[in-house]
């Protein structure tokens, strides 16, 4: 299962290579004092969201209410699994994105650089690997640049961006044909900001036209976005920008955040027929990434004050019920959430550092190399480095041990 893509931070990552109530004080222009974190309570419940009609704007449900908390002990407990190295046979770049299906079917998409040939780049080429063998799909389209692929189990999708196609940097995408031929699609004058995947069904498109903002499954259906409130224009944003993120787990579950009229970012759930708002956040909150793990538990990465880069200093929680801020050390910082299962949830941190929740603890570990990228699916977890100044290690990834008394 691919993490969600936070959209507002997408350009940039391509160009460029989480006692008694209380009202709290706003948090400080930096991220909070690790030993004063929030923790935050929704008051809206399971039965009441399904019971609730359409919501056709950001009009608030009950608000969030706050008390301090510690952070957690250290040291906290260590990871289960370890992580070996793997090179692939017959690629000649560095990894920098991967996604998986299951075992034995990881795609994964090399470092791409432009040439001083206009519209001309090397690299940015689509492999498959079984577990032994490599099989390549090339680059997916000329006079473009990828940055990211995602599989489901009806898709093979790239994003990327063409910055020689009609003057501008248009963000674009490439899906791959069962005749093995990429198609090349600049969402037909759509304004196409970034995908998001299901547990595995379909990869999804959000596109935005004019007011009116829509998500498309890979094979399935359109998803409409609720009814902008109109107040949110005087924030003088870009309507699509309001959006922070969006994590899909089928046609009918999905859960978003973004911004609303009265200036906080809003958590929504999608059922199918109407996208209900079930809680806002503080104010001084912003996505860093988000991850659905089962029907109703959604992990959110959380940065301070607007931040729109640099990782994510607190965990949002959502498990049907009530939405929280969880205890986490005082050092943790966050860049990515995966996960296969409630009770498997990985976390890659800065350089090296990996934190896993197993359901009932927050663990912490290293990985081979500093992570750039991450998929967890099916019992696996695989990684891929962090570009350097050096480039990614050619060919490089990295795969979990199996769990002790699992079958490899």
């Amino acid at each position: 299962m691919k993490k969600s893509l936070i959209l507002t931070g997408l350009f940039i990552g391509l160009l460029t290579g989480c006692a008694p109530s209380v009202t709290p004080s706003p948090p400080p222009a930096g991220p909070p004092a690790p030993t004063a974190r929030p923790v935050a309570h929704a008051q809206a419940t399971a039965s009441a969201v399904s019971s609730s009609p359409p919501a056709a704007t950001l009009s608030p449900p009950n608000d969030l209410t706050f008390s301090p908390i510690a952070p957690l002990a250290e040291p906290i407990a260590p990871l289960t699994r370890s992580f070996v190295k793997v090179t692939l046979p017959g690629v000649k770049r560095g990894v920098t994105a991967l996604d998986g299906r299951g075992p034995n079917d990881l795609w994964i998409l090399t470092q791409e650089e432009m040439t001083d040939r206009i519209g001309v780049t090397v690299g940015g080429e689509v492999f498959q690997y079984d577990g032994s063998k490599v099989k390549a799909y090339g680059h997916a389209c000329a006079f473009s640049v990828f940055g990211n692929v995602m599989v489901s189990q009806d898709a093979v999708v790239v994003l990327g961006f063409r910055p020689w196609s009609r003057g501008v940097y248009t963000s674009f995408r490439a899906a791959l044909l069962p005749s093995g031929i990429w198609n090349c699609d600049d969402d037909n004058g759509g304004y196409w900001m970034g995908l998001t995947s299901t547990t595995g069904d379909h990869v999804w498109e959000l596109s935005w036209q004019g007011r009116s903002g829509s998500l498309r499954a890979s094979g399935g259906p359109e998803v409409r976005l609720p009814v902008e409130d109109p107040s949110s224009d005087e924030h003088g944003e870009d309507r699509p920008l309001l959006i922070q993120g969006i994590s899909m787990r089928g046609t009918d579950n999905g859960y978003m955040v973004r911004k609303g009229g009265d200036g906080r970012p809003w958590f929504y759930r999608f059922n199918g027929v109407a996208w209900a708002p079930l809680a806002p956040l503080d104010k001084h909150m912003a996505v860093a990434d988000m991850f659905t793990a089962g029907a109703d538990d959604v992990w959110i990465a959380i940065r301070w004050n607007g931040q729109e880069e640099g990782p994510a200093n607190d965990l949002l929680h959502w498990d049907g019920k009530t939405l929280a801020l969880v205890a986490v050390p005082a050092a943790f910082a966050v860049r990515q959430v995966g996960a296969d299962s409630p009770d498997n949830v990985w976390f890659g941190g800065e350089g090296s550092t990996l934190y896993q929740w197993d359901g009932k603890i927050l663990r912490r570990g290293s990985a081979p190399f500093a992570v750039g990228d991450m998929w967890v699916g099916k019992g696996e977890i695989w990684l891929a480095p962090a570009l350097s100044d050096d480039g990614s290690p050619i060919g490089l990834v990295a795969k979990a041990t199996p769990l002790k008394g699992a079958t490899p």
